[in-house]
């Protein structure tokens, strides 16, 4: 509702009025009839009513003590008027605001806005860790801060060209000679097993030609071991044996292979019964002939030894002969056989030239019981490097096992705990061993030319 303040007395009154009600005047003329006297409104009884008459304008009256005072800004005083009827709360008073809010709203919204903010205001102090309850909990169980984790600086890595790739070794080989990837087994916490014996499938073994082979098994107790066994040649150059057990002829000769498991031990003679397969001379070189023994001592009836001949060009015809094979024998490839006592000599012819090889056969009688026989006496040797094998048997022809053997000059021969006999230089030494109190020892004679 637009107001507008009357000039003369300061009413706000209705924009619509022409004329102030209070005292009647208008804004742009004189001054308006006397206000009527204002009575309870009384209702239309018909559509059709008499516009009231507008009283003459008059002077002001003085105001009585306890009459309502004039509006804002009005320096004079209202006249005494009948009491007017107060505006409801849907028709606002003039100069009230129209559109005002209940108070029991407003006392509404205060609480609900209040309560709002305490609620912020604990979640936010619960966060932070202000809150009463969290101080308590802080000081019954104290936190030690975590020390932040010291990053490790990178090592730089430097990436490595990639190797070429190596051929496979296991193409061209058989399956026995296959190497096969052994990875390593977890440890096991049970405790290990020893061996307690060991056995090999073949005590002897001959071949005929370079190049042949021959797969040697073993049997240990008991059954459970979990030892390793390890295979070794006495003379890779005889020889050779790889660790499945699988043994190869390379050269004309003697070797002996040995197979261990842990301190158990077990041999197997190997003899290679064929032509020396030598390099040859080079034309316009004279050949140096020599054999590989040229005395030669044997104490038991059947033992064998292989003579070779070195120096020898290829494809050489090498004949064999014995001076008396009662005592002796000797085959096409030169392996020679003791038969009875007694001394004999055996002769290889090659082209024009002969080479004489002494062979004792000092057989002892052993028919008294306790007493044992030593395999070798006396033996030569003429290259170094050379090797034979040397054993102990007792009354009954049982080999010894387990005896230690000792050179009197390493210089000139060596042995291993296995009784094989190795010429190292020029002299003569003793290699020996004792059992039950008993010496026994072989006189070994190198003559390295």
């Amino acid at each position: 509702m637009e107001l507008k303040t009357c000039e003369y007395c300061g009413t706000a009154y209705d924009a619509r009025l022409r004329q102030c009600p209070l005292c009647g005047r208008t804004a742009a003329g004189p001054a308006a009839p006397a206000e009527p006297e204002r009575t309870s409104p009384v209702p239309e009884k018909s559509a059709q009513s008499a516009p009231a008459e507008r009283p003459a304008p008059g002077r002001r009256l003085r105001q009585d003590a306890g009459a309502p005072k004039a509006a804002r800004g009005y320096a004079g005083k209202r006249l005494r008027t009948a009491s007017a009827p107060q505006p409801s709360d849907a028709q606002s008073a003039p100069g009230e605001a129209v559109y005002a809010i209940p108070k029991w709203m407003m006392t509404v919204l205060c609480v609900i806005l209040g309560a709002a903010v305490l609620g912020g205001a604990l979640l936010a102090f619960s966060r932070l860790g202000w809150s009463p309850l969290y101080r308590e909990s802080a000081l019954e169980a104290p936190v030690q801060p975590a020390e932040p984790a010291q990053p490790e600086p990178e090592q730089a890595t430097v990436q490595q060209p990639a190797e070429p790739a190596q051929p496979d070794e296991n193409r061209y080989m058989n399956e026995e000679d296959q190497k096969h990837d052994q990875t390593p087994e977890p440890e096991q916490n049970e405790s290990s097993v020893s061996c307690t014996s060991l056995t090999l499938s073949a005590p002897t073994v001959t071949f005929e030609e370079a190049g042949r082979f021959f797969n040697i098994t073993f049997t240990r107790t008991p059954d459970d071991c979990t030892e390793p066994v390890a295979f070794s040649s006495s003379d890779e150059t005889v020889a050779t044996v790889s660790e499945q057990g699988k043994i190869i002829a390379v050269n004309a000769g003697s070797a002996v292979i040995t197979a261990q498991c842990g301190e158990q031990t077990a041999q197997c003679l190997v003899t290679c019964d064929f032509a020396y397969v030598g390099t040859g001379a080079a034309e316009g070189d004279p050949a140096e002939l020599a054999l590989n023994k040229d005395d030669l001592t044997f104490m038991n009836a059947g033992e064998q030894y292989t003579l070779s001949v070195t120096g020898a060009p290829d494809g050489a015809k090498i004949t064999w002969q014995s001076s008396d094979e009662s005592i002796v024998t000797v085959s096409e490839n030169g392996v020679l056989t003791a038969k009875g006592k007694g001394t004999a000599t055996v002769k290889a012819a090659v082209d024009d030239s002969e080479l004489t090889c002494i062979v004792r056969c000092n057989f002892e009688d052993r028919s008294g019981e306790g007493e044992c026989t030593i395999s070798n006496s006396d033996v030569t040797m003429g290259v170094k490097g050379e090797t034979f094998q040397i054993s102990l048997r007792d009354a009954n022809g049982d080999k010894i096992t387990g005896l230690l053997w000792v050179s009197s000059d390493l210089s000139v021969c060596s042995v291993d705990g296995t009784g094989v006999v190795k010429a190292e230089g020029n002299g003569t030494a003793y290699v020996s061993t004792t059992y039950n109190g008993v010496t026994y020892q072989c006189i070994v004679r190198c003559n390295i030319k």
